[in-house]
């Protein structure tokens, strides 16, 4: 019983931590403008491609 409230109070708190985390990733990709695919490319694809690892 301990365990399994153990692993869900982990779980938990995994998923609240990636809930702010693709919060934090979607108001990057709205300030980003349209412009910053050539003024910053390598930063750029890492804001957009990061949720995506996030959640895997």
């Amino acid at each position: 019983m301990i365990v399994d409230l153990y692993f869900a109070g982990i779980k938990a708190k995994q998923s609240a931590a990636v809930e702010h985390a693709l919060k934090k990733f979607s108001l990057c990709e709205e300030l980003l403008g349209e412009s910053s695919w050539r003024q910053d490319y390598h930063n750029t694809l890492r804001y957009l491609f990061e949720p995506g690892r996030t959640i895997r």
